[in-house]
């Protein structure tokens, strides 16, 4: 199981400039979109979210944003192509393969 680790909250405010926060987006297979709290989100949130039982990162090699997607989804019977978060994948990685199925959390991090 993966360990979140908070972030330290900075002491000075040279140092609040260079802070971080999350925003979180449920990107579902239907192509809308759903808001999800602010922050680092816990595995048990992204299962019951993606509707999964181990997520996979998939970096979206912008230094900010990544997704998280069902590591096991190409193995169900029965999945289906999300076109938005594949869109996103094949941009970052120029490829025209299925990239994510399934329901898929985008999150980004903004310097505040």
């Amino acid at each position: 199981m993966e360990k979140v680790v908070p972030c330290p909250v900075p002491k000075y405010a040279s140092e609040r400039k260079n802070t971080m926060r999350t925003t979180n987006e449920l990107i579902k297979t239907d192509g809308t979109r759903e808001p999800l709290r602010d922050g680092e989100l816990t595995l048990g949130e992204m299962y019951s979210a993606i509707g999964c039982d181990i997520v996979e990162r998939v970096d979206l090699q912008d230094g900010k944003s990544e997704l998280w997607a069902d590591e096991n989804g190409l193995m169900k019977s029965d999945f289906i192509v999300n076109e938005v978060a594949s869109g996103l994948y094949s941009k970052a990685y120029e490829t025209d393969e299925v990239g994510i199925v399934g329901n898929a959390i985008l999150t980004v991090n903004h310097k505040i």
